[in-house]
């Protein structure tokens, strides 16, 4: 039986990896309902498809933009109504067959047929129609209605994340300056000015009592793809300064259940104090009161 690709792309796995010998072994906790993926549901079987027997078209990486993973590069023409991809033309199949445009022709055309039962099939109902232009060039042509397109912009059906069945982001640590994630979780823009306030300290003998509070947020967007599913948020007593603002912002949004121990409560930021000889001192000022658990703000 050949199996063919996952979610709207296929393939074996590329030579890039390091081979250490001619047998993989992976351990599951439950049998696989299936290692079919344009007929499974469930997200234990999906999650092998995807990340150990085949490759998909194109994959996110930390900031959701979609990378090249089967596909090299992809370009828009014909005002977005023509998709091409241009593939990979080392990626092999268990016995050695090149993986081909053939191999994403089949896959599109099966998913795209009601018959099969593909379960993101509504998904691909502006597709009109998949062309093998050459053995490593595949062209999708769209209905006008699903104009426009342009950049690296890809439906998320070529990539299949959007559909995993939940979200874990681990907050426990310092995120590498990555919270531009938390934009497709938002379902509004971040305009308001409450979460996350800032002292304005004009005595330094008064550290304690600061004349006002300026409040401020990120401004982030809310943009595509909307992440669905059940998030969680991991935190404890190791977030510290811009973990904590990350999980103020979380708690105001409601983006997803905390769960954890309370943050270090040593969020701040520098206060600028400006003497009257011209100097101008610089201290951090942090609010214990600002940490977050599961139950909310302490």
């Amino acid at each position: 039986m050949t199996l063919l690709v996952v979610e709207v792309l296929m393939c074996a796995c590329g030579d890039a990896a390091v081979r250490r010998g001619a047998t993989v072994l992976f351990a599951s906790g439950a049998d696989l309902q299936s290692i079919n993926p344009l007929l499974t549901l469930h997200p234990l079987a999906r999650q092998v498809q995807r990340y150990v027997l085949l490759t998909t078209l194109a994959r996110y990486d930390s900031l959701l933009v979609p990378t090249p993973y089967l596909a090299r590069t992809w370009r828009w023409s014909d005002g977005g109504r023509a998709l091409t991809f241009r593939l990979r033309t080392d990626v092999r199949w268990h016995d050695g067959v090149a993986t081909t445009a053939r191999d994403v022709l089949w896959t599109l055309n099966a998913a795209r047929d009601p018959a099969t039962g593909y379960p993101r099939y509504t998904e691909l109902q502006a597709v009109t129609a998949v062309a093998a232009l050459d053995d490593s060039t595949v062209e999708l042509r769209f209905a006008d209605s699903a104009v426009p397109h342009a950049g690296a912009d890809l439906p998320d059906v070529l990539t299949d994340l959007a559909a995993a069945p939940g979200i874990v982001f681990d907050v426990r640590g310092r995120p590498n300056r990555n919270h531009q994630i938390l934009s497709h979780l938002l379902t509004r823009p971040d305009n308001a000015d409450a979460w996350l306030a800032v002292p304005l300290i004009i005595r330094p003998d008064s550290p304690s009592h600061p004349t006002a509070w300026r409040t401020s947020g990120w401004g982030l967007p809310a943009i595509a793809p909307h992440i669905h599913g059940q998030i969680a948020f991991l935190t404890g007593s190791e977030a510290v300064s811009y973990s904590e603002s990350i999980m103020a912002l979380v708690e105001y949004y409601h983006l997803g259940a905390i769960v954890g121990s309370p943050t270090a409560g040593s969020n701040g930021d520098i206060a600028q104090i400006a003497e009257p000889s011209g100097c101008e001192n610089k201290v951090v000022r942090t609010r214990n009161s600002g940490s977050v658990s599961p139950e909310g703000r302490i």
